[in-house]
């Protein structure tokens, strides 16, 4: 009674699985060449939005401390770090106390940092002292913030980064 197959046995047959393993395979071969580059612009797009956040954190910490802020860009190191400079207007923007956890670091190498050097700096009123720009670029595109007395202006486009025109 053994011998006879069972029409309601449930499960795979050989020919079965291999069709699925073989789909499974070219789907896979399609996809991971793409995977890096979503992964690259993923990250990008996270410094890009990093950036922001420190540079706007910057004008609301020197308004709430009634302090001036420094926004220190260091290119060689790829690293951008927000300074509390006191009360000096003269003071540097890589000057006077670091603010704690306020900082970010680039360890990709296809990812670049550019900026004025050695950075720009606002006052109590969140108006810049020393005006200037701080970009993040990859893959022939960047995402650059324009700093100046009156506001901070974000600009993306193809290229490398460079100054702000205005």
């Amino acid at each position: 009674m053994n011998a006879k197959k069972n029409s309601r046995e449930k499960g795979f047959t050989l020919m079965e699985a291999l069709i699925v393993v073989t789909i499974v395979a070219i789907m896979a071969a399609v996809a991971l060449p793409q995977l890096g580059s979503y992964v690259k612009t993923y990250k990008y797009n996270d410094y890009a939005a990093k950036m922001e956040y420190l540079v706007k954190h910057s004008k609301i910490y020197a308004m709430e401390r009634t302090r001036n802020v420094g926004v220190c860009v260091n290119s060689g190191a790829k690293t951008l770090s927000l300074y509390d400079l006191g009360t000096s207007r003269a003071a540097g923007a890589c000057t006077g106390t670091a603010i704690s956890q306020q900082s970010m670091a680039i360890s990709e190498s296809y990812i670049t940092l550019a900026g004025t050097n050695p950075g720009v700096s606002f006052d109590p009123r969140g108006l810049a002292i020393q005006n200037g720009y701080v970009c993040v670029a990859y893959n022939n595109g960047y995402t650059r913030l324009c700093i100046s007395q009156t506001g901070v202006r974000k600009e993306s486009g193809s290229g490398a980064c460079a100054s702000c025109s205005s």
